[in-house]
């Protein structure tokens, strides 16, 4: 899928807990808003993903798995924040757990 050219402006470091990682988790840079691209994007990702059956859990919003395993911590904004020029975008079905 070919999308617009458009900026992700990561800004802010969080932790979220991870079944894979307990009682530890994984940390996500994250960005504070989401330019419109980016909706009309996941919209059609969405459409796609339910067209050939596949039942789509999470990445609703933009986000860089930075670390697992790390123990909870507060967010933080970053000091200088990490900017993602978004010219191409391609659909990868991760198996989790399957070693595929």
């Amino acid at each position: 899928v070919r999308s617009p050219l458009f900026e992700l402006v990561f800004d802010r470091c969080e932790w979220r807990p991870h079944p894979s990682q307990t009682p530890n988790g994984i940390a996500l840079l994250r960005c504070r808003t989401q330019p419109p691209e980016w909706r009309t994007l996941r919209d059609r990702v969405s459409d796609i993903t339910r067209r050939i059956g596949e039942r789509k859990t999470g990445g609703e919003e933009p986000h860089l798995t930075v670390a697992y395993g790390c123990a909870p911590f507060d967010g933080l904004d970053l000091p200088s924040p990490v900017v993602w020029r978004v010219t191409e975008f391609q659909l990868i079905r991760i198996l989790m757990g399957r070693k595929q």
